[in-house]
């Protein structure tokens, strides 16, 4: 199995963008994560991952303006749960704040990015 985590930071802030997921959220709700992520399908190119959870969590509208040329692939990282071997890809990259204005987060998490400080370390 795989997924992808995309981490995106602010150009003119420079703050980290996360989602929370909502009370709607099956799995995890109320925990903050990566501007967007997601399983990778069964034969479904990595890449092609990122763009269709871009579209599936951040809407037509951002993903279509998106330069996913731009996100670099920092990590990748192994592990094992439920017997089985996880794959997860971890992207990060730079957004211009007029392109944050596209975004339409699903309903499944709060309406707007949870903005963490640069200082803040991500470790993938």
């Amino acid at each position: 199995m795989n997924t992808i985590s995309v981490w995106l930071k602010s150009k003119s802030e420079g703050t980290w963008l996360l989602q929370k997921r909502s009370e709607k959220n099956r799995s995890f709700p109320f925990v903050c994560q990566p501007t967007w992520a997601g399983k990778v399908e069964a034969g479904e190119a990595i890449e092609d991952a990122v763009r269709r959870e871009c579209e599936e969590e951040l809407g037509k509208d951002f993903c279509a303006n998106f330069n996913f040329s731009s996100l670099m692939m920092v990590k990748k990282t192994h592990y094992a749960r439920d017997e089985r071997m996880w794959e997860v890809y971890n992207f990060m990259g730079l957004v211009d704040d007029e392109l944050l204005e596209k975004v339409v987060l699903c309903d499944e998490s709060f309406p707007e990015f949870i903005r963490a400080d640069a200082s803040v370390e991500i470790s993938l």
